[in-house]
């Protein structure tokens, strides 16, 4: 008996901590933010900008666990930089403030943005990565993804009059026991990579809003290797081609992706 009643209380623990994530703001959110907009998978791309309904976790396997963890690490950040600025006389940080971007069709895009070091005039953003993804921040930066979301951020606050000399993002270890073994990217703001990318992104609103068949269009378009949303969507075939360009790379696609 007392098993089963133990049993029974993980059941009910499990079942408050995936509603709550299932059901948090950031996991209902369904207009395309500054995170997604550079994302090398234009098929995904493709299905935010028509609004496509992701498939629903069925149980605790389907949860998006990672991506909580990193929810929770940016609230206790939050925290820390906010209780920092008392020893400015004025703030340093410019704490989870939204920036518009610019519109995508009618819509207009705005984001959160991590943090404005009004010191260094410097954008930052926080991710929390496992080993694999900070050994290819040594190797090869960012990502085109990470690194746009950046620029986006940094073209929406020269829009609302800041001045904005570099963006960062700053690397938190998730499977190491010291800070230490993250790291830290950074370069000059750059405003071509933020009006590129929305110009890319309008670019296939435009083709999924006036499609007469928008499988038959998502059919055309590259994956990423490294997208996490495509499992997200009902799959798709058959396979097509990668494409690359200055700005935007895109790996050899998955099959029915």
């Amino acid at each position: 008996m007392e098993t089963s009643q133990a049993i029974q209380a993980n059941l009910a623990l499990e079942a408050v901590i995936v509603n709550a994530i299932v059901n948090q703001p950031r996991s209902q959110q369904t207009l395309i933010g500054p995170s997604e907009i550079g994302t090398d998978c234009l098929r995904c791309l493709a299905r935010k900008l028509a609004g496509m309904e992701r498939d629903k976790p069925q149980n605790i396997n389907d949860v998006p666990w990672l991506p909580f963890l990193g929810t929770a690490m940016h609230a206790m950040l939050e925290g820390f930089f906010e209780a920092d600025n008392s020893n400015y006389e004025s703030p340093r940080w410019l704490i989870e403030n939204r920036v518009n971007i610019g519109n995508i069709g009618d819509k207009e895009i705005t984001g959160s943005c991590d943090l404005f070091d009004t010191v260094t005039k410097t954008v930052i953003d926080h991710k929390l990565v496992g080993a694999t993804k900070l050994a290819k921040v040594a190797k090869k930066g960012p990502g085109a993804m990470y690194r746009v979301q950046a620029h986006l951020y940094g073209y929406g606050w020269t829009r609302q009059g800041q001045e904005v000399e570099n963006v960062a993002i700053k690397f938190y270890p998730r499977n190491n026991v010291s800070m230490a073994a993250g790291a830290f990217w950074h370069e000059p703001y750059n405003e071509k990579i933020a009006t590129v990318a929305m110009a890319r992104a309008n670019e296939i609103f435009e083709k999924v809003t006036n499609t007469d068949d928008l499988n038959e269009y998502l059919r055309t378009l590259p994956t990423d290797s490294e997208c996490f949303s495509c499992s997200e969507y009902p799959s798709l075939d058959p396979v097509v081609a990668a494409i690359e360009d200055d700005l935007f790379t895109q790996p050899t696609p998955f099959n029915k992706r």
